[in-house]
């Protein structure tokens, strides 16, 4: 099952083409190390802008782990790490696809417009809301998207969370 690893960065200020050079670096980075998918957005408006939220996807677990330390091991990644880095992470989240319609991988290029809807679901309504989830995907994807997903957050700050992605031509 693939995993999403999704980080929410702000941009220091002055230093967004500092954060372009960076992005470029950490893709070649990543897909050298065996990451299927990489995609950087740059936050356009809210509370995080100037910032970026960047998508790794790997194919699973073992996966992921063998990129992560492939990543982690070569000097240039140090820059990311750095004191004067261009960009501080806000939040990192880790995401498991639960239900999918369309094909995700294939369409990140013809990609014009994402959206992202996240939910905390009520205690005890977790089976409640991958059924409804579920629904709604298939929904999203007959409507006309070109891929659509539910994705359970199994690390990070949030705690129990679901997000629901889309993605339009």
């Amino acid at each position: 099952m693939p995993i999403i690893r999704t980080f929410i960065g702000k941009v220091k200020p002055g230093r967004m083409q500092d954060a372009v050079t960076a992005m470029s670096t950490l893709k070649r980075l990543a897909l050298e190390a065996g990451v299927t998918h990489f995609a950087a957005y740059n936050v356009v408006t809210g509370p995080l802008f100037p910032g970026v939220t960047i998508h790794l996807v790997s194919n699973d677990f073992a996966a992921y782990g063998a990129a992560r330390e492939k990543v982690l091991a070569n000097p240039e990644s140090a820059q990311f790490f750095a004191e004067d880095a261009p960009i501080e992470t806000v939040n990192a989240l880790l995401a498991e696809p639960v239900d999918t319609a369309g094909d995700v991988p294939s369409i990140l290029g013809q990609t014009q417009v994402r959206f992202t809807l996240t939910a905390y679901p009520h205690r005890g309504r977790h089976d409640d809301a991958v059924r409804r989830g579920s629904r709604l995907v298939d929904t999203i994807h007959q409507c006309g998207a070109l891929a659509a997903s539910l994705r359970r957050v199994i690390a990070g700050t949030d705690g129990s969370m679901f997000t629901l992605h889309s993605y339009h031509a």
